[in-house]
């Protein structure tokens, strides 16, 4: 069961990476992005979520960080390539116990929302 969810779960992660560089070839992505107000993040948040704290130094505490869409796009993959990583290290036990291996799916569907 551990085999076939994690080759799903890199299945996803591959086809996640193909839908995120068609979307970052479109033309107005930057723009997009630039309008977007949910793009800004407190840093010591976007820190604690697993960001490059090595980028952030100069900012000032408190201050709010603005993702590029190729910062974003990473990040999304960063984000997904941690789950992935966590689901690696898990018993085998853990996909045999229906209500923990429910769980780990859910984690890796969310992972891609």
């Amino acid at each position: 069961k551990k085999a076939m969810h994690l080759t799903a779960f890199r299945y996803m992660l591959m086809e996640t990476g193909r839908d995120l560089a068609r979307i970052a070839a479109e033309e107005d992505l930057e723009a997009r992005v630039r309008d977007d107000h949910t793009r800004e993040v407190d840093a010591e948040q976007f820190a604690g979520q697993g960001g490059n704290v090595i980028a952030l130094r100069h900012l000032a505490r408190g201050a709010c960080l603005k993702f590029t869409a190729r910062a974003l796009l990473d990040k999304i993959m960063g984000d997904c390539a941690r789950v992935l990583a966590r689901h690696e290290g898990e018993a085998e036990e853990v996909f045999a116990e229906h209500e923990r291996y429910q769980s780990l799916v859910v984690e890796m569907l969310e992972a891609k929302s």
